[in-house]
């Protein structure tokens, strides 16, 4: 009997991780391996596709809604500047946003699950007080030293991310293939979305015969980040922009919380 994972790890991997995991999460529901039961974790852009998840297995989203955020990033990625990844960010958020309802963010606590990096080092978030709580964990989980202009009270979650000392045991994990500076890049030709989707679908349908075959996922390496200096690079070379937060709080208005 093939056990099903209880627990789902989205790594980060800048643009064209993005694009990857468009393809990993076709393979998961392909595969049948989502219910409402399953436990999204992620970090960096690991954190968008834990929220579509979650919206699908929760039936208030289907694959075509998720095939059409393929096409806003891959749209967002021709207009967007490598040099604030914030507005990329903003722009993808934006269409998540007209898939959420008032309570989603009830449904995330404790079934999204998102990791940022602190002054002290790696922490998981799992309790969330409004859809403007859960989006600005989420942006904290994307905020890219030196790249992103939204907050220097977090920074990305990969810089302190340790699969084998954060994750659960038996966690499956989504993993991209392309590392910085190469995932920096925001691919955008046909041609090169579509690679990277099929290479996200075959590596997941691969991970996923791997996690039957031996009961949990193989890790990867965690990365060895100086997360200490990359803080002190951000908040003295980031200008913070407080357009960002205004915009997010306006868009959930209706319940911004803290």
């Amino acid at each position: 009997m093939r056990n099903n994972p209880k627990n789902i790890m989205f790594n980060g991997g800048g643009y064209s991780g993005v694009i990857e995991h468009f393809g990993g999460a076709s393979a998961l529901i392909d595969f049948n391996l989502l219910s409402k039961e399953t436990v999204f974790y992620g970090i960096s852009a690991g954190t968008l596709f834990a929220t579509l998840l979650l919206l699908y297995v929760n039936k208030r989203i289907n694959r075509y809604d998720i095939t059409n955020a393929l096409q806003v990033v891959v749209d967002s990625m021709r207009t967007c500047q490598v040099v604030n990844t914030t507005e990329f960010l903003f722009k993808n958020i934006k269409y998540l946003k007209s898939l959420c309802y008032r309570d989603m963010y009830l449904d995330a606590c404790d079934k999204i699950i998102i990791g940022v990096t602190t002054r002290k080092g790696f922490k998981w978030i799992s309790k969330y007080k409004s859809n403007y709580h859960f989006f600005k964990t989420l942006i904290y989980s994307c905020n890219l030293s030196c790249l992103s202009s939204f907050s220097h009270k977090y920074l990305d979650g990969y810089y302190s991310y340790n699969a084998y000392r954060d994750l659960p045991p038996n966690t499956l994990i989504s993993h991209t293939t392309y590392k910085t500076p190469i995932c920096l890049i925001p691919f955008s030709d046909q041609r090169i979305v579509t690679y990277l989707y099929n290479n996200g679908y075959l590596n997941r349908s691969e991970e996923i015969t791997t996690y039957w075959q031996n009961g949990m996922e193989t890790l990867e390496d965690s990365p060895n980040n100086n997360y200490e200096l990359l803080f002190s690079l951000h908040v003295k070379y980031t200008v913070k922009n407080p357009r960002w937060k205004k915009k997010l709080k306006r868009w959930f208005k209706y319940n911004s919380g803290r």
